[in-house]
């Protein structure tokens, strides 16, 4: 079955190309194209045409047993695409019937983890693109604004506490992450700890190994280069590469990595190192 769906995908891209139609994005059952939304109807009725002959005459699938058809079902009139499964755009059509909302898909301002700061700056970015259409210049200066308050220690507890589960008791963990390290701490000093409860915590210094403070503790001061570099700007700096690629997003960072090394996606900024076992 997986197969079949990835083989009638393939020849509908296929045949978008053929008909001069710009192919954007095809996804276990899912096509997207580039064209006007009145010329969907027509393309979809065209695409399923191609493919009813294309499948009787190479699989000799008769006309009653053919059951994969295209349905033109939304419309974005503006999107973008970060990777596979990772995209946002403006719908203006949903399931047929005239819509005006944002969709996003797979990527950090939908997810739990990560920190809230990093989440609202990354869905202003997503609306300043797709809904409002602002120019490279008012993204940058809103880039640079957002870069200023968090290096300037500007940032609320709220804004910035990361969150992180205990699976298992604080003594069975062989390598100790650093909220293991601030619930050992907490748990020391009479505090409340369960395995499966989320810790909060605020980064401190990340100069060399990370440190942390419980929330309940912060006093305002955080490593702000660490947050900006590694958990607050890279979410927003794969989207600005994608969209604006003659930009040199990367001097945003205060370190900048190597052209091909980004802070890694899962959310809470570390690095795969950083992972509990």
């Amino acid at each position: 079955m997986t197969l079949s769906g990835q083989y009638v995908l393939k020849q509908s891209l296929e045949f978008s190309e053929r008909e001069g139609i710009t192919p954007l994005y095809g996804d276990t059952d899912s096509l997207y194209v580039k064209l006007p939304a009145s010329e969907g109807e027509d393309f979809v009725k065209r695409c399923n045409e191609y493919l009813r002959e294309h499948l009787r005459r190479k699989f000799g699938v008769p006309e009653d047993r053919f059951r994969v058809e295209l349905e033109y079902e939304n419309y974005f009139s503006r999107m973008f695409f970060v990777r596979k499964k990772r995209y946002a755009g403006l719908m203006t059509m949903y399931k047929g019937k005239e819509a005006s909302f944002t969709e996003v898909k797979g990527l950090e301002c939908m997810r739990s983890d990560g920190i809230e700061y990093a989440r609202q700056v990354q869905k202003t970015l997503i609306e300043m693109i797709v809904r409002d259409r602002r120019k490279v210049r008012v993204i940058l200066d809103f880039m640079l604004d957002q870069r200023e308050r968090v290096l300037g220690y500007d940032l609320t507890r709220d804004e910035i506490t990361i969150t992180k589960g205990l699976m298992k008791g604080i003594e069975t963990y062989k390598t100790k992450g650093v909220h293991v390290k601030v619930a050992e701490a907490f748990r020391a000093r009479g505090g409340e700890y369960y395995v499966g409860m989320k810790v909060p915590y605020i980064v401190t210094d990340a100069s060399k190994a990370l440190v942390a403070v419980h929330a309940d503790d912060f006093d305002g001061t955080y490593d702000h280069r660490y947050y900006w570099d590694k958990i607050i700007y890279p979410p927003s700096f794969r989207i600005l590469e994608v969209c604006y690629g003659h930009v040199a997003w990367r001097d945003l960072f205060v370190k900048k990595p190597p052209a091909k090394r980004v802070p890694s996606e899962n959310g809470d900024g570390h690095d795969d190192e950083e992972v509990d076992e």
